[in-house]
């Protein structure tokens, strides 16, 4: 008996969606199905993200207006500035923002960010001080369960927020005592607080000692009043970026129960090695309930194999890792460098519940004297035990674009025929450099063709030679991105982009099937591998990288 679409009930209907993963499928389908435009609207406008490098405010004003029932739906807002000058970029940040915290319907919002100080001076051409902005749109949207505490705000504007029991998540923008005086009075209003993120701004610090006394000052301000009742809170995520953390990290053990953080995120620190002997204190009982760990070096510090400071951050990452068990997301983010690189036996430790483990340190070597580094040779051990394991990253030597048999190089090779060892590994991500040699006077062309367009077709095809050698020895991967050092990288005059490619197949004349990597937008590798968020994972910018909680 045929069922018409339209009679089904609502529920149906929802979990019909929820299998349409592309959102331009969604929009589609919410402009040419009736019956389920109502249930497709909902997951379209659930979560709205305002790129403000694409953004144009005139048009937005027109979006917000009281007939566009769609709105109604918003429950996580999320503003992405445009990061390239934050500085100049602050009217309309400020703009955009007070469009929204005028006109979205009242109470609708569930949560807001934005990875984007706001400093006091800020305000609108409109002489509309961004404090007051974020005023109305606190006070207009009472179910939020995110709050911001900027450098613009104070005590007085915390207590004219009203009601804060519902409040989950709080951002601090610290820059002087006066903001966190107000983070403090802040942490006293929200009984509900399971998600603490603190910036700080240090900036007008020149030496390592005044940050590591600015950091240390700037803790006692915000936990103050917890240190002076000889309380701790208790948190499910903790996210620091800034801080110099060797003096500051035993007021933060003392004012926060470190044993009881699920995620926890430590970007562009120094004194890390601190603050992770913190999480596992000698004599301590109780072992950390981790399962998520981020951790992103301090841009620009390049130190040397023999530097204390390194061996001492490699010592307190391992022995926190051996520490304990049920790891499952592990970022560990310090380009060209081996100060945060884990051990072996530190990740095998983890193997058995490891999701997705991130690591962009220095590539990996062919072998070594030490069983406890990890080298292409050894990884297949590590990853046969890594059951779980759906997701990695990880350094390889540079990609030479050759065209002969031997174009992947032997430590490359190692590594993909290590990653077939993980029985549920499906995406890879290899951080490489773009090598260029013998390639410009292969593609040298004269004539009337475009010496570009047949370069850059040369290079298209060399990539995805590759790629499919590397997945035919790594048949278990459905997805892989080329990173290329997290950059754009330029060859023969060429600007390469990221490339993302999926696995494929073609058949010969005699019904033969060989694989061949197939490039794709990232859009479509999501659609065709859901568990594909490693290739989007960026550690590196301004904002906090988020990991294992919603905000």
């Amino acid at each position: 008996m045929a069922t018409t679409i339209i009679l089904l009930p609502a529920d149906l209907l929802a979990l019909i969606v929820s299998y349409i993963r592309a959102p331009q499928d969604l929009r589609n389908i919410s402009l040419t199905c009736k019956a389920l435009n109502t249930v497709a609207v909902v997951l379209i406008y659930r979560k709205m993200t305002l790129r403000l490098s694409k953004m144009d405010n005139r048009k937005l004003l027109q979006a917000l207006v009281p007939e566009n029932a769609a709105l109604g739906h918003v429950r996580h807002l999320v503003i992405d500035p445009f990061t390239g000058c934050l500085k100049d970029n602050a009217e309309d940040v400020l703009m955009t923002l007070q469009l929204l915290a005028n006109f979205l319907p009242r109470d609708s919002l569930v949560s807001f960010t934005l990875d984007w100080p706001i400093l006091r001076e800020a305000s609108t051409h409109l002489i509309l001080q961004a404090s007051t902005i974020l005023e109305t749109l606190f006070r207009r949207q009472r179910q939020l369960r995110t709050l911001r505490v900027d450098p613009c705000a104070d005590q007085a504007q915390i207590r004219r927020f009203g009601n804060l029991s519902n409040v989950t998540t709080i951002q601090f923008e610290v820059s002087s005592k006066t903001t966190a005086e107000a983070c403090g009075a802040a942490l006293e209003h929200t009984p509900s607080l399971r998600n603490l993120e603190i910036r700080i701004h240090l900036e007008k610090c020149e030496t390592a000692d005044q940050r590591d006394v600015m950091s240390l000052r700037l803790v006692e301000n915000v936990f103050g009043n917890i240190l002076r009742h000889e309380r701790q809170i208790v948190l499910r995520a903790l996210q620091l970026r800034g801080f110099e953390l060797s003096s500051a990290s035993a007021k933060l053990a003392t004012a926060i129960d470190l044993s009881r953080i699920q995620s926890l995120g430590l970007h562009h620190c120094s004194g890390m090695a601190d603050f992770l002997g913190q999480m596992k204190p000698a004599g301590m009982l109780r072992q950390p309930s981790l399962r998520t760990l981020v951790l992103v070096a301090r841009s620009g510090y390049m130190g040397t194999p023999n530097d204390s400071n390194n061996n001492s951050d490699i010592a307190a990452l391992n022995h926190l890792l051996e520490s304990f068990t049920g790891l499952e997301n592990l970022v560990v983010a310090a380009p060209w460098q081996g100060t945060l690189m884990p051990g072996f036996k530190a990740l095998a430790n983890h193997a058995a519940t490891l999701r997705l483990l991130y690591i962009d340190c220095l590539p990996l070597p062919s072998d070594a004297e030490d069983a406890n580094t990890v080298t292409a040779s050894n990884l297949h051990l590590l990853l046969g035990q890594c059951i779980k394991l759906e997701q990695i990253a990880l350094e390889i030597p540079d990609l030479v674009l050759t065209y002969i048999d031997t174009e992947i190089e032997e430590t490359s090779k190692k590594i993909a025929l290590a990653l077939a060892a993980a029985p549920r590994l499906r995406t890879f991500r290899p951080h490489n450099q773009l090598m260029d040699r013998w390639f410009e006077a292969r593609f040298d062309m004269d004539g009337w063709l475009d010496k570009n367009k047949v370069t850059y077709a040369g290079i298209e095809a060399l990539l995805q030679h590759w790629a499919t050698s590397f997945m035919s020895l790594a048949p278990g991967l459905t997805a892989m991105g080329l990173a290329f050092n997290r950059s754009h990288t330029h060859l023969a005059g060429i600007e390469v982009d990221r490339h993302y490619y999926g696995r494929g197949y073609q058949t010969d004349p005699y019904g033969r099937k060989t694989i061949v990597a197939v490039r794709l937008e990232l859009d479509q590798v999501r659609e065709i591998e859901p568990v594909s968020e490693i290739l989007e994972i960026n550690p590196y910018g301004p904002g906090l990288f988020r990991m294992g909680y919603q905000p």
